[in-house]
């Protein structure tokens, strides 16, 4: 997924948080992007 490493990629330049949590916080963009939403009924 190119889309997940250059999200990464852009988030580590400007987020001092441990590698790990930018890989979660980066698949959880890619997730609510793709699902259109974040109602959590759903």
């Amino acid at each position: 997924m190119p889309n997940l490493i250059r999200l990464e990629r852009i988030l580590s330049q400007n987020l001092t948080i441990h590698k790990a949590k930018i890989n979660c916080l980066s698949l959880m963009i890619i997730a609510i992007i793709t699902a259109q939403s974040s109602n959590l009924k759903r």
